[in-house]
């Protein structure tokens, strides 16, 4: 289990390193950061009326939710064809990246590369059509067959605006979708390059190649080079209940006193901020 942990992780960290640094620099983004938080393991959904409930900036309060619909058809001449469908509703007052047709919002499957920015067309509306199959015919939606793409999310929180991304995947049917992990850009109307989990300036004496999971109620954090930072672990609730700072490139930390369920582990250096979200059993 600890060594697929570790494995998924780097990989993911690899594939990432390409666009990672094509953040657009602006004014007075001096403090801005990306706050990126990985879903380990990627969670699944498979079953009708499941969701996934995003917390896009970690903090308490769900922003956007992923469900699925499926239908198995009716066997008569005249009931309606077996139907699948991955929908995202954005709650609140955000909004998702996508296009119009009529009544029927579709979210853009976006690259690695792309941008997240206010040039891009965002809407509200509650089930979003991220892929719709009807009985093998008529699909509707960019994300059925999407394979590591990004949705684009536009965050307001008390009237300012955040850009931020998730990674998913949708089957080619829609009959499941799983989302892998999320960012978003901390500045005020700052965009952020899908993809990305670093932000302006990153130098490799800050967090590349960080690597964080857990095994047994216990975390284990390795970093590429050694930092000078702070490790916290908060619960859902954003009550401490870990705080160090960091010492060297590997850190071991027992959480055997914690209540089972699901924490955010952060490690902070200068402008970084990195999270990862584990659960305890």
């Amino acid at each position: 289990m600890k060594r697929t942990y570790a494995k998924n992780f780097q990989d993911k960290l690899k594939s990432y390193s390409a666009v990672a640094g094509t953040v657009i620099a602006a004014a007075n983004t001096a403090d801005a950061q990306i706050v990126y938080t990985d879903i380990i393991p990627d969670s699944t959904v498979t079953t009708d009326s499941a969701y996934y409930d995003l917390d896009l900036n970690n903090d308490g309060t769900f922003d956007f939710r992923f469900n699925l619909t499926l239908y198995p058809g009716g066997t008569s001449s005249s009931a309606l064809p077996s139907f699948n469908k991955v929908g995202v509703t954005p709650l609140n007052s955000n909004l998702i990246a996508g296009s119009a047709t009529g009544a029927y919002i579709y979210p853009l499957a976006m690259n690695a590369g792309d941008t997240v920015q206010a040039s891009l067309t965002f809407n509200m509306g509650s089930s979003q059509s991220m892929g719709s199959y009807w009985g093998g015919t008529a699909p509707y939606g960019n994300w059925l067959g999407a394979n590591n793409k990004y949705i684009g999310l536009k965050l307001d929180v008390s009237g300012n605006i955040y850009y931020g991304w998730a990674r998913l995947d949708v089957t080619a049917t829609g009959n499941a979708f799983t989302i892998k992990d999320y960012a978003y850009m901390n500045a005020v109307n700052q965009p952020i390059v899908a993809g990305a989990t670093t932000s302006v300036g990153i130098t490799e004496n800050d967090l590349s190649g960080v690597t964080i999971y857990n095994d047994n109620r216990r975390v284990f954090i390795r970093l590429k080079n050694a930092v000078d930072g702070t490790i916290s672990i908060n619960n859902t609730l954003g009550q401490e209940v870990y705080a160090a700072k960091t010492e060297g490139l590997e850190s071991e930390i027992s959480l055997t006193d914690v209540r089972p369920g699901v924490y955010l582990v952060s490690i902070r250096s200068n402008n970084i901020k990195f999270t990862k979200k584990i659960i305890i059993n």
